[in-house]
């Protein structure tokens, strides 16, 4: 009854029938609503979402359907776009730095390291060492992100599962660089109910799934084409019809590739009518998700911010590319969205792209022009735009997590945010490729750096409070000096709260009741402050709370509190009975 309303609601309210919705979807791209029911159909699952297609003027109909009562939200289905960046065929070909030719093997580039013999490996200029100087060149290098010494250095002992939202993939058998998941899967609604089809039958023109994938899987060391990061698992989801899509559909996909089913509203043509069809849940949950992709939207819809939640809850850490329009990533979704990794490009020196958007929504940034993926030519291209920078970071957190798997959404972003390194302002001669004042996030990413720091925080030796006395070795003069003698020092704890940051004005502690099921500043107490990465506190209890820290810069703080390891914060025998 409840579902059979819904088609009504289709022809009365939006005043169009099954038949002529479908006409609209055949032409140019229909202008489709997001509402969800008050009274939710018995059988439905996933997000509770339901998505209308209409013509007409889109106030009006959001309007009319708001007056109906019949939903708590009602919002327009944001358009998205791989907004097509720039590629050339690419063989290999060499380019100038300051008119010197520079080369990934190279001492220069590589100092120290053994390169890979994939074909393209050459040009993956990301690769690099962040600050390299080439011999005769008058400036440096600063938009490697130091991968090829973290790919040297890490030891996988997992494997990740690496889930690409996007469109334009190659079917099976194309090519023998990269192997998509047999879960591979199509969540485009544009003219065709989902299936397990993601591929298209003719990447000429429609490849960009492809190049993003390579980037991350690519089989390495092959003497084939480029080198991905890591023997990572990755599906393909695909959101996008070649180039452009729903985010409706980006939002249902990302729950399924982090663990959940989805349901939505299709058509059958032959019977000419609508039916409620479901997206049966993975077996297993991605651990990176990445989205180069995007649409005008001065918010986060309600639909897509409840995706990336429920994805973050699961544990799966969201990478989306921040756009190339060359505007604040605040009105593009899901570059907007709350607890993603949103990234920015940098041209090959180390200054923004002139293209990249940029703003406080922007995390982190790393190289977007001119670099080296798949593409349908068969001999690799070169691409520009922020859509590459993006899996260039998904993939460098993926690599980190086949070590250290156990590191959250919210401590991998910190992490990610806190070895960066320093943009290259010195390349900035306009506002339109300047870094200054947080425009392109915390700095330049260092796989490398990330790698050491994910390892200290597996030891135990970052983001913890154990009991001062743990060490057999104890500064008592130092505890004594900061706290005054009337708190012994067996009932005295040190946090440690993060690493070391200059644009780290304070640190905020929380307790969170071991009752609450999410670690959030919503359900805590702020118990302290600290303007040290160190603090001494006097009062801790494992059994009863959770604790969590969040870094602020001023009244900026992180959105996500980092949980802290309190497995060392028990007393030690010297102090039993005192």
């Amino acid at each position: 009854m409840y579902k059979a309303f819904l088609s009504v609601v289709l022809a009365v309210i939006v005043g169009l029938s099954s038949s002529s919705v479908l006409a609209i979807a055949s032409q140019d791209l229909p202008v489709r609503v997001v509402v969800k029911p008050k009274l939710k159909a018995q059988s439905s699952i996933g997000s509770g979402y339901r998505t209308l297609r209409f013509s007409g003027d889109p106030e009006e109909v959001i309007k009319s359907l708001q007056e109906t009562g019949l939903y708590s939200l009602v919002e327009l289905d944001v358009v998205v776009s791989n907004n097509p960046p720039v590629k050339s065929q690419s063989g290999f070909k060499e380019f100038f730095f300051d008119n010197v030719p520079y080369n990934l093997i190279s001492e220069e580039g590589f100092a120290g390291l053994t390169v890979l013999n994939d074909e393209h490996f050459a040009g993956q200029y990301s690769w690099m060492h962040y600050n390299t100087d080439f011999t005769g060149a008058s400036r440096e290098f600063k938009s490697g992100s130091n991968i090829l010494k973290a790919y040297s250095a890490v030891e996988p002992n997992n494997t990740v599962d690496v889930v690409v939202l996007d469109g334009g993939f190659p079917a099976p058998g194309y090519t023998t660089d990269i192997a998509f998941a047999a879960d591979s899967y199509d969540f485009t609604t544009l003219n065709s109910k989902r299936d397990a089809v993601y591929y298209e039958d003719d990447l000429n023109g429609c490849d960009h799934g492809y190049g993003v994938a390579s980037i991350l899987g690519a089989v390495a060391n092959n003497g084939v084409g480029g080198a991905g990061m890591g023997e990572f698992s990755i599906t393909a989801g695909k959101v996008l019809s070649c180039d452009v899509g729903y985010l409706s559909d980006s939002a249902d996909a990302l729950r399924w590739a982090a663990g959940g089913e989805t349901e939505y509203y299709a058509y059958d043509e032959a019977n000419d009518t609508w039916y409620w069809e479901v997206v049966p849940a993975r077996e297993k949950v991605a651990d990176v998700v990445n989205m180069s992709l995007g649409g005008e939207s001065y918010e986060c819809p309600d639909y897509m911010q409840e995706a990336v939640d429920f994805a973050i809850s699961q544990g799966t850490t969201v990478v989306v590319a921040a756009g190339n329009d060359n505007l604040d990533a605040s009105q593009f979704a899901p570059a907007n969205c709350r607890g993603v990794i949103t990234v920015g490009a940098l041209e090959l020196g180390g200054a923004k792209a002139d293209f990249s958007n940029f703003g406080e929504n922007v995390d982190v940034a790393a190289l977007g022009v001119e670099v080296s993926a798949a593409c349908a030519y068969g001999e690799g291209c070169w691409w520009s735009g922020t859509s590459f920078a993006s899996p260039l970071v998904a993939g460098q957190l993926a690599m980190i997590k086949s070590e250290v798997p156990e590191l959250s959404p919210a401590e991998v972003e910190y992490l990610l945010k806190q070895t960066a390194n320093p943009f290259n302002m010195d390349l900035a001669d306009n506002i339109d490729n300047s870094c200054a004042a947080g425009r392109c996030g915390a700095g330049v990413t260092d796989a490398f750096a990330f790698l050491e720091a994910a390892r200290e925080f597996d030891a135990g030796s970052l983001f913890s409070i154990r009991h001062v006395l743990q060490d057999e070795e104890c500064p008592e003069a130092l505890f004594l000096n900061a706290t005054g003698q009337s708190l012994r020092l067996c009932e005295m704890y040190e946090a440690t709260l993060g690493l070391p940051d200059d644009t780290v004005s304070h640190y905020e502690l929380y307790r969170v009741p071991v009752s609450e099921s999410i670690l959030s500043t919503e359900f805590g107490e702020l118990i302290a402050s600290s303007n040290s990465v160190k603090l001494v506190l006097g009062d801790i209890d494992s059994s009863e709370y959770r604790y969590g820290v969040k870094a602020c810069m001023d009244d900026v703080c992180a959105a996500e509190l980092v949980e802290l390891n309190t497995n060392s914060i028990s007393k030690p025998a010297s102090c039993t009975g005192i």
